[in-house]
């Protein structure tokens, strides 16, 4: 059974709390404002604009005292062929040091931001060509006006822009702007069950798999965008057939300690799954392989306390069980799944 009620009850118990919701609003809401008034900056400042998972909708509530976090783009004219990544950090030191004293550090591509209840990461970009420039402030000021220019009906036409990475001491490319609008059409071709199976997966991940950590954050999400089918018609079947596809196409890198090559969203240079080991994809393509089968179990019983007890083996006790579901005991099945590699 598939039981959507119940999952998608789930979703929303993982998700960020209204609570939390409202504290990253007013946390990058005063960022960015003080970014555009500031004397020093203001000149340099093109726009700002938010990325990650909390604007992509994919984001889920965090745990163990961790703080929820959103992800700021600053829009500079900074010349990256005159400014050391180093360099460009540095001109955001003075304003950091006014508003945010002892709070604040430098991480590899961003700076890091820890609030009392929650954290910004703030993502400086090298200047766009003066086309370009004006194409991001008409399309920013459209999505700022409540009509979401990012939709797949419409053609993005900005270019990636430069991100300083104080680790490779260079400027790199990148495009959240095309994340956001590829992960929209997404779930618009997935009649919008697909932003809920991300959090689903990275919630099966994160609760049932804590000593492992990679794969995480956007290339996970990036894997669940690559496998979950379009024209799925309900949360239990987006998520199963998700699982599904990910052990079927992974299978051979896999089993021969490889990662695949998974291209960016607008920078397809970049792989995404660079930082993440062949030991690492085997463990994690072993523990899809269990799940797909246990969510097929969910998906083909005819009981709904044992279909409900399958799921709650996936997601832990977040899962919520009704007060007919409970105290069911699963039949012993076989620990092996047949034809396929365990891990």
């Amino acid at each position: 059974m598939e039981l959507n009620d119940q999952l998608r009850e789930l979703v929303s118990e993982i998700s960020p709390t209204d609570t939390q919701q409202s504290a990253l609003r007013d946390a990058h809401i005063r960022l960015r404002e003080r970014l555009m008034a500031d004397e020093d900056l203001k000149s340099l400042i093109v726009e700002t604009f938010l990325q990650g998972s909390y604007r992509r909708h994919t984001s889920i509530r965090p745990e163990g005292g961790d703080k929820p976090d959103v992800d700021v783009v600053v829009v500079t004219r900074v010349d990256r062929h005159k400014f050391t990544p180093e360099q460009a950090m540095n001109l955001l030191v003075p304003f950091l040091n006014r508003h945010y004293p002892g709070r604040w550090k430098k991480k590899g591509r961003s700076i890091g931001i820890e609030m009392a209840r929650v954290k910004l990461d703030v993502v400086l970009t090298s200047a766009p060509s003066e086309t370009e420039e004006r194409l991001l402030l008409a399309e920013l000021a459209q999505e700022y006006a409540g009509l979401d220019s990012l939709n797949g009906s419409q053609e993005w036409k900005t270019e990636p822009l430069w991100i300083p990475d104080r680790e490779a001491h260079n400027w790199q490319r990148t495009h959240p702007r095309e994340q956001i609008r590829w992960t929209q059409e997404k779930n618009s071709k997935t009649n919008g069950h697909y932003t809920p199976v991300v959090r689903l997966v990275k919630w099966w991940w994160q609760s049932q798999h804590p000593e492992q950590e990679y794969p995480k954050s956007y290339p996970l999400e990036h894997i669940v965008g690559d496998c979950c089918p379009d024209g799925v018609t309900s949360l239990a079947q987006a998520f199963t057939e998700t699982v599904e596809e990910i052990d079927r196409r992974y299978q051979m890198f896999a089993s021969s300690g490889q990662v695949p090559f998974s291209p960016d969203r607008g920078v397809p240079e970049q792989n995404v799954m660079k930082r993440i080991t062949g030991q690492d994809f085997d463990q994690f393509h072993g523990k899809s392989q269990k799940a797909a089968k246990v969510a097929r179990q969910a998906m083909n019983s005819t009981s709904s306390a044992e279909s409900a007890q399958r799921w709650q083996q996936l997601f832990g006790n977040r899962y919520p069980l009704r007060p007919n579901q409970r105290g069911y005991t699963r039949p012993e099945q076989p620990s092996q799944l047949r034809g396929g590699r365990f891990g």
